[in-house]
């Protein structure tokens, strides 16, 4: 009679929650399985909405998508980069997939890339105001033409007074220059917006 009382108040209640145990161990790894799986997809699914953004400002944001007849200096040195970059993050719907936690530090990540390309335009612009003044004070220290420009050149130098050909030399040699400088200006600005998606995630 003692061992059935023992049998049915301790050892089959042992039994029964080792059991239980058991249970909601496999149901924990089930869940942690899930999780992770999860974790996984959305990690996926951040990554390819980052591309997607980063693609899209990249484009639409450094004058990319802007008519041919408007890729000059200064329609390229007109637009507001970090202005674009926010609106573009606020309408780009692949960005909805996003956490709060992540939605945050893309939003913190976006200020920082704005401040360093406002500082690469103010760098821009003040080389081509130098190169102006550079043009006028020592046209002896420009850069050296293309080779097409030079060829334009040579030919004209046997039609044109060394004057006029002078003039044009030096209008060709800045125009040249102030390319070079916008265009180092947009490709750091690109390189920037594509670092976005290359943030440490969580």
């Amino acid at each position: 009679m003692f061992t059935l009382w023992t049998i049915h108040y301790t050892v089959i209640p042992l039994y029964q929650k080792s059991l239980l145990d058991e249970q909601i161990a496999q149901k924990e790894l089930e869940l942690n399985r899930k999780n992770k799986t999860l974790e996984n997809i959305y990690k996926q699914v951040r990554k390819l909405s980052l591309s997607q953004y980063v693609m899209s400002s990249g484009s639409e944001c450094t004058g990319i998508l802007l008519p041919p007849n408007n890729h000059t200096s200064q329609k390229l040195l007109e637009i507001d980069i970090p202005s674009c970059l926010i609106k573009t993050a606020s309408e780009h719907g692949a960005l909805d997939n996003l956490n709060q936690i992540d939605r945050e530090v893309l939003n913190k990540t976006i200020a920082q890339t704005s401040k360093k390309i406002t500082a690469l335009r103010g760098i821009a612009i003040k080389g081509i105001e130098e190169l102006k003044i550079k043009a006028k004070s020592h046209p002896e220290t420009l850069p050296p033409p293309g080779r097409y420009t030079t060829s334009i050149l040579n030919i004209l130098s046997t039609s044109e007074p060394p004057a006029m050909l002078k003039e044009q030399k030096i209008k060709a040699q800045i125009e040249a220059e102030t390319s070079r400088i916008t265009y180092e200006y947009i490709s750091k600005s690109q390189a920037l917006i594509l670092s976005i998606s290359h943030e440490k995630w969580q």
